[in-house]
């Protein structure tokens, strides 16, 4: 949990029971109860939305040197609910980088796929074997970040 969102909800919580005390109405120690428990449902949930995805890769066979080329990212959902603000990173070799220094962001509804592009710069020729692929999701209040690592097995070669 992030330090300025942890104060936040204990220093309402404790606010609230301060003056659930003061005015001697039980519904703020209900409300206390509700904004501590909060956090712990987020987090749950959150733990839930990188199960059920399957991830693969697709990448043109070739490339020349310094050329940018897209690769895609497809992201198949085969559980009910959605999957919302999935960051995908690519664990790219030494000698490819990503063209636009932004990873892709994408969200996937229950039972459907996704292919969302991104670009790479080849920087230098040789034959690069491209493995695992990160996923990050966040939990709905943007407290817990949850990751997990796909292998995602692709060849990519570029020619001088």
């Amino acid at each position: 949990m992030q330090p300025y969102k942890r104060w936040v909800v204990f220093t309402a919580s404790f606010f609230l029971v301060i003056s659930a005390a003061l005015t001697n109405m039980g519904q703020l120690y209900f409300m206390a109860a509700l904004l501590l428990a909060l956090p712990f449902v987020s987090y749950l949930v959150g733990m839930s939305a990188l199960a059920n995805l399957e991830f693969s890769r697709e990448v043109p066979a070739s490339a020349w040197d310094g050329e940018v080329v897209s690769f895609f990212v497809v992201a198949h959902n085969r559980g009910r609910l959605p999957r919302l603000y999935l960051e995908v990173r690519d664990h790219l070799p030494e000698w490819l980088e990503p063209a636009d220094g932004v990873w892709p962001v994408l969200s996937v509804s229950g039972g459907a796929s996704v292919r969302v592009p991104y670009s790479v710069r080849a920087l230098k020729r040789g034959s690069y074997r491209l493995e695992w692929i990160t996923v990050t999701a966040l939990d709905p209040l943007g407290i817990f970040a949850f990751s997990r690592r796909f292998r995602v097995p692709s060849d990519f070669l570029v020619f001088p």
